[in-house]
């Protein structure tokens, strides 16, 4: 069967190391068979790293403070879906804003320059419930970088997305926006996909105006380079793969 928006999935043990995995829609076709997935145990030792020849040890995500300068943005910059928060901007960092997406085509298409970096700010709004507006937020995110992708004029413009208090940066810190957090996986999973097309920049969950009295602007951090960046007090700093 093709076209199913939902799988029924079901695995059956067969031996020791072995099962059968049957997927189907939900009328009962099935979508998907396999005879026979067999799994292979690991050494103790490879997964430790300790072996002649075996796999990396494990790894740990951390933070690590990133250097950025004072320069400021690098060609034209626009947000879409409302203002840059305050504290982000310097004064010769105007940004043209927009209502959204379409809007900013239509500038552009109207003769507007085109932006180089593209700014759009993520907050959930749990109206409902935290898991219907994770799933509303992530549907939304997911039209826009699909939108995004598709717009020939941006072809060699940034979009970066904001977000607050999305992700644990370290030690201590607690996510508070758990609606906008699934957003994280999906932009990294685009960033893969299409490299520098994308950038994550997730800020303090209170008052993002301390990163403008610390002299480090968006623009600045949008200029390290990291694909992934989060600001906490002040401090810039990037995910890291640590064994």
């Amino acid at each position: 069967a093709a076209g199913a928006g939902a799988l029924r999935v079901r695995l059956t043990l067969t031996a020791a190391d072995t099962m059968t995995l049957t997927a189907t829609d939900p009328a009962g076709g099935v979508v998907a068979s396999v005879a026979a997935l067999v799994f292979r145990p690991l050494p103790v030792t490879d997964a430790a790293g300790d072996g002649a020849g075996s796999l990396p040890g494990p790894y740990l995500l951390t933070w690590a403070e990133a250097q950025t300068g004072a320069g400021g943005w690098v060609g034209p910059v626009a947000a879409i879906g409302g203002d840059l928060p305050q504290g982000l901007t310097a004064d010769d960092e105007a940004a043209t804003t927009h209502p959204d997406l379409d809007s900013l085509l239509a500038a552009v298409a109207a003769g507007a320059p085109v932006p180089q970096t593209v700014v759009t700010v993520l907050r959930g709004a749990p109206g409902d419930g935290l898991a219907a507006a994770a799933r509303a937020t992530t549907l939304r995110t997911l039209a826009l970088l699909r939108s995004w992708l598709d717009a020939d004029e941006l072809a060699t413009s940034r979009l970066v997305v904001l977000t607050h208090g999305a992700v644990a940066a370290g030690p201590g810190d607690t996510p508070t926006d758990l609606a906008v957090a699934p957003v994280l996986g999906l932009v990294r999973s685009a960033q893969a996909e299409h490299p520098d097309r994308f950038i994550l920049v997730d800020l303090d969950a209170t008052e993002p105006a301390a990163l403008g009295r610390s002299g480090r602007t968006l623009a600045a951090i949008v200029a390290t380079g990291e694909p992934q960046l989060a600001v906490r007090a002040g401090r810039v700093l990037v995910a890291r793969l640590t064994r």
